[in-house]
């Protein structure tokens, strides 16, 4: 196994930005999970969404991004 001890190289044309790896991505996945598991059985289920919402806001602003996340659920919303 190789390790990578530089960041990712930048495709052309996004000279400048800094690449977020997947894993970023993978922990705000991670941490929704946690924070809605604590809710299980719990018969609240806006709670669980409440903090699955919230854990993710937290894990997205840790990471250096800029944009607009969309979460819904369809006609639920």
């Amino acid at each position: 196994m190789t390790t990578n001890d530089g960041p990712a190289p930048v495709p052309a044309g996004l000279e400048g930005h800094e690449i977020v790896p997947a894993t970023d991505f993978l922990r705000v996945t991670e941490q929704a999970a946690l924070a809605s598991a604590r809710w299980v059985g719990q018969g609240d289920r806006h709670a669980a969404d409440g903090a699955a919402v919230d854990a993710m806001r937290k894990e997205f602003s840790a990471m250096p991004i800029t944009g607009e996340v969309i979460i819904g659920e369809g006609e639920n919303d």
